[in-house]
C-alpha cells in the first residue's frame, strides 16, 4: 500500500479521448483506488498507468463514492499487472 502516487487515466467518449492525472490511494494485484472529482460510471473501461509501480493496465470501474471534494473511484484490473497478493 502507498499514498499519493501519480496515476494517469485514459478513456474514450463519443467526443474523443480523455486523459486525467490524479492520485492513487492504494492498490493490489487486482485493482486500484484513486481520488477523482468526476463521477466515472460503473462498468466504464479505462487505461490506467501508475508508472511508479510499473502498472499499465486496462481496468473496469467498480464504484465511485463520496462527495465532490472527497470522491474515490475503485477499478478492477482486466489484465493482472502484478503477482497475486
Amino acid at each position: 500500500m502507498f499514498e499519493d502516487a501519480v496515476v494517469y487515466l485514459f478513456w474514450e467518449t463519443p467526443e474523443g479521448g480523455c486523459q486525467v492525472r490524479t492520485r492513487a490511494v492504494d492498490y493490489s494485484s487486482r485493482g486500484l483506488r484513486f481520488k477523482t472529482s468526476g463521477n466515472l460510471p460503473p462498468g466504464k473501461i479505462l487505461w490506467c498507468a501508475l508508472p511508479s509501480q510499473g502498472i499499465y493496465s486496462r481496468a473496469r470501474v467498480c464504484h465511485t463514492t463520496g462527495s465532490f471534494w472527497s470522491r474515490m473511484t475503485g477499478v478492477e484490473f482486466l489484465a493482472n499487472p502484478l503477482p497475486a497478493d
